[in-house]
């Protein structure tokens, strides 16, 4: 996927919460999708690069995590 890519009309609504997530619940809802993903056994072939192997498709993944992730700015505590 490129920089400006658009999911197709409907799928975001699907894929993004309706409302606010805290840092925590939405920790905890990927903390539940990990364990789902590392025990996936039906890799398909991807629309655009076709058949991957199983470390292609980690690699991807988390390519793709870290570019969501990498939005996210740490608050240090103030005291």
């Amino acid at each position: 996927m490129w920089a400006g890519f658009r999911l197709p009309a409907g799928a975001a609504k699907a894929l993004v919460p309706s409302g606010e997530v805290s840092k925590g619940e939405g920790l905890a809802v990927f903390r539940e999708a990990l364990p789902l993903f590392k025990a996936e056994t039906d890799l398909r072939p991807h629309p655009i690069f076709r058949k991957m192997t199983r470390e292609e498709w980690d690699k991807l993944n988390q390519r793709h995590c870290n570019l969501h992730l990498g939005f996210m700015i740490p608050q240090r505590n103030s005291k």
